[in-house]
């Protein structure tokens, strides 16, 4: 594809191949306010968040996604939620703690879900919260805490929270974890501890992970497939004599 018309790191994503949007970020050391559209082949300029920040987190679509969180800078506290339409962005719910370096998943702008990070005050988060469109309410924790992970899933019951810099594990790890909807599970593991991925496409049924830092602190460019657990039932004849 295209090169974005301007320099960004650090920044959120949401949306599909076809409709994306790459949001915040830094350009150098400095944190920016400025979104760049993606329909496939070409990059566009979009609207300029309220807030300028980095490692924050995306989800939804083009024309209905948000960012929440975020490095804290003077003008954002680390729960600020802006909301985008496809042209501007607008204030949405704060989140109940701060959190940068976390992810979210979540296919909607009505019905997602963030969790681990790190914030000011705790280098790992094992939280999670839930957003309805207006509020965060807070879910249940993740089993190992963990920062700069990341995630994915179509719809908050299929989320996965994959690698990142855990408690056990620095700087990464190879564990994955799986919401249903109330609770998170261990899953299967990923062949190789990553942390900083690149975001995760797909949900807890099919998904894909790329790219990261190794338990080495190296970057890798492998990339790796996630199926799902599935149980199979053998059934067997029984007679009696």
């Amino acid at each position: 594809g295209g090169n974005m018309p301007g320099d960004k790191a650090r920044g959120a994503g949401f949306g599909v191949l076809t409709a994306g949007v790459v949001a915040g970020g830094t350009v150098g050391n400095t944190s920016t306010n400025t979104s760049f559209e993606y329909d496939g082949s070409s990059w566009t300029a979009g609207g300029n968040m309220n807030v300028a920040r980095r490692y924050q987190s995306g989800f939804g679509t083009l024309t209905a996604g948000a960012v929440c969180g975020g490095y804290p800078s003077p003008t954002n506290n680390g729960t600020e939620t802006e909301e985008y339409d496809g042209s501007s962005w607008t204030a949405g719910g704060a989140l109940n703690s701060a959190r940068q370096t976390s992810d979210a998943a979540g296919g909607t702008q009505t019905a997602a879900i963030t969790f681990g990070g790190e914030n000011p005050g705790n280098d790992k988060l094992t939280s999670s919260e839930e957003y309805n469109g207006t509020a965060w309410t807070e879910g249940n924790d993740l089993n190992t805490a963990t920062k700069r992970n990341s995630g994915g899933g179509t719809s908050v019951p299929t989320t996965l929270s994959v690698g990142g810099q855990s408690t056990t594990n620095t700087p990464g790890t190879a564990q994955v974890e799986q919401y249903n909807g109330t609770s998170w599970a261990t899953s299967a593991s990923m062949a190789t501890a990553r942390s900083q991925i690149g975001k995760m496409q797909g949900n807890s049924t099919s998904g894909l992970v790329n790219n990261g830092a190794n338990a080495s602190d190296t970057y890798i460019v492998t990339t790796e497939e996630f199926t799902g657990e599935t149980t199979t039932t053998n059934l067997k004849t029984l007679s009696t004599s």
